[in-house]
């Protein structure tokens, strides 16, 4: 009943285990926050169920544009990151556009626009550690 599990320990884990890796293998990661900046009017337009939908349809959006070994997390109530190791800021600008394609093709309507911003950052590029890399992304 009582029970906490802090899911994003392990990301977050798994997170810095992929930059020693990458540094070991003289590979970049590439880090991507996606946010819903405007998911309150959502819930105002649409109601509790419809954004939780919407939620749970961005996740599912981001979980089929992973390649093997790339993951992601839901972190914050609006805030999406998604890692992947491998890859340069050619691809995380590819990669983000796709997904803002996907994801306003499936609610933007002539009456709501949903606004999903993204900040990627690359590893060792941007930052040589996890923390300086998340500082990027906030």
């Amino acid at each position: 009943k009582n029970i906490y599990r802090d899911l994003t320990a392990g990301f977050f884990s798994r997170f810095e285990n992929e930059i020693k890796k990458s540094s070991d293998m003289n590979i970049p990661v590439a880090i991507i926050s996606l946010s819903v900046k405007n998911y309150k009017r959502f819930y105002d337009r649409f109601g509790k169920i419809e954004m939780i939908k919407m939620f749970n349809s961005i996740s599912d959006i981001i979980k089929e544009r992973l390649n093997t070994g790339d993951f992601s997390a839901r972190i914050d109530r609006q805030k999406f990151i998604i890692i992947l190791p491998g890859k340069d800021k050619k691809y995380t600008a590819t990669f983000s556009a796709i997904l803002k394609n996907e994801i306003a093709g499936k609610f933007n309507t002539t009456e709501f626009k949903l606004l999903v911003t993204f900040i990627s950052a690359v590893f060792p590029e941007d930052g040589k550690d996890i923390f300086s890399l998340l500082e990027i992304i906030d």
